[in-house]
């Protein structure tokens, strides 16, 4: 092979049958083209597609790499077969897309929601593009979440964006699906959004012990927030699901909460000894004690 593009890449007359013969070159072979002859190798890649099913230009240096996917989203080449290994390179090496090319990765690659969260696990940046998509993914997202530990707080940012918690699609999911979110890292910025998510998320799916798990860490600071005068941005998801307040006492969301509480642990039979260390405050589970006493005739 060297041979022969010695003696010929410079030669015009003879160009067009060179042409065809590296046409029908294996993957070695164009790798060798590419290294050696990058320019002739180019030529080609913009003249014919059948060069770009060839792997060789998805290992290589940025600068190319970008150059020859420029001639990929415009050929399009009908027996590429390496479509996971395109959307690895694009995702972990942060290579800028269009809309065009995601469209034809999500085409033929069907675990790009896994790539992508699995990505910022490192905290690295994720194009935007990619981001959208996953957030039209809802059940791809759950299904990465159900294996899930923990969270860093850009895996909570993707799910909070994804995810309406009074939906039909939560509502009907596998409570297992959302214990990942109590080993969140959750920056304080998004605090009180990711607990009023859990408060909401824990009243719409099957109320199990782990759905009192999420009600549980959504409580204290809603309530510490309530008490602050902090929570107006988020009461109106919060305020339907705790009891109406007499009229004149609407002004009062703690005690909106404290008795939300109780009803929610009567209904659910969970017991008075629930209140002594429902909080990390012992004299808010006081009150909630007494109250879940009365309310159980004791």
């Amino acid at each position: 092979m060297t041979e022969v593009l010695k003696s010929q890449t410079n030669n015009p007359a003879k160009k067009v049958a060179l042409e065809e013969v590296v046409r029908e070159y294996n993957d070695d072979e164009v790798a060798l083209l590419a290294e050696n002859y990058w320019d002739l190798y180019y030529y080609l890649c913009q003249i014919d597609d059948r060069m770009l099913n060839h792997k060789v230009w998805l290992t290589m240096e940025r600068d190319k790499f970008q150059k020859i996917l420029q001639q990929f989203e415009l050929h399009e080449p009908i027996n590429f077969e390496h479509w996971e290994m395109l959307a690895t390179k694009l995702i972990w090496e942060d290579v800028p897309v269009d809309e065009r090319i995601v469209r034809l990765i999500v085409e033929h690659e069907k675990d790009i929601v896994s790539e992508v969260l699995n990505r910022l696990t490192y905290s690295y940046h994720v194009d935007d593009k990619w981001l959208a998509y996953c957030k039209m993914q809802e059940t791809a997202v759950m299904a990465w979440m159900k294996v899930q530990l923990r969270i860093n707080s850009s895996q909570l940012r993707l799910i909070l964006d994804t995810f309406d918690p009074t939906s039909e699609m939560v509502g009907q999911s596998d409570t297992s699906v959302w214990m990942c979110l109590l080993n969140a890292y959750v920056d304080t910025g998004i605090a009180l959004e990711y607990c009023t998510f859990l408060f909401v998320l824990s009243y719409v799916i099957s109320r199990n012990k782990e759905a009192f798990e999420l009600y549980r860490r959504s409580f204290l600071p809603i309530y510490e927030a309530t008490a602050a005068d902090a929570i107006d941005e988020y009461w109106s998801k919060i305020g339907p699901y705790c009891p109406k307040p007499l009229l004149g006492l609407e002004w009062d969301k703690c005690d909106m909460l404290r008795k939300g509480f109780v009803e929610r642990v009567f209904y659910e039979d969970r017991g008075v000894k629930v209140a002594k260390q429902f909080t990390t405050k012992s004299s808010l589970n006081k009150k909630l004690y007494k109250m879940l006493r009365k309310k159980y005739n004791e």
